[in-house]
């Protein structure tokens, strides 16, 4: 049973880690999808810009999660797996919005925002007094 709960929060940190990753391409990490697709065009090669995050996340999750992405999965079962985690994701985004502890004092208007918009009402409410 232990061994079972602990392959569950594996796989669950290397979801959550590939979501984030897939995150990163699109903000902090950008740079490396656009060194990339400058690489590409400068020799003359055309491609998709979702296609190199796409196998950027192949190799990532390949790599650093240890996943073995070319053995066959059913797809039932693939989809029964994604739709689980997706709602584990889901619930440990929804606990960490609803603390009511944070340092709203440090936030910027836009994490503020996330945070009152996913029902934290401090959050709301130092929304409305800090940023009228």
């Amino acid at each position: 049973m232990r061994n079972e709960i602990n392959r569950e929060i594996l796989k669950n940190a290397m979801i959550t880690n590939a979501v984030l990753k897939g995150k990163l391409l699109e903000s902090d990490e950008c740079y490396v999808v656009d060194t990339i697709m400058g690489q590409l065009n400068k020799h003359g090669v055309q491609t998709e810009e979702n296609h190199v995050k796409y196998d950027i996340l192949n190799n990532y999750i390949g790599k650093i999660n240890f996943v073995d992405l070319d053995c066959e999965v059913n797809i039932f079962d693939f989809m029964m797996e994604l739709l689980v985690n997706l709602s584990v994701f889901e619930q440990e985004v929804t606990l960490k919005y609803a603390d009511e502890n944070a340092n709203f004092e440090k936030m910027n208007i836009e994490v503020l925002e996330k945070y009152a918009e996913k029902g934290n009402d401090k959050a709301r409410k130092y929304d409305l007094v800090t940023f009228q």
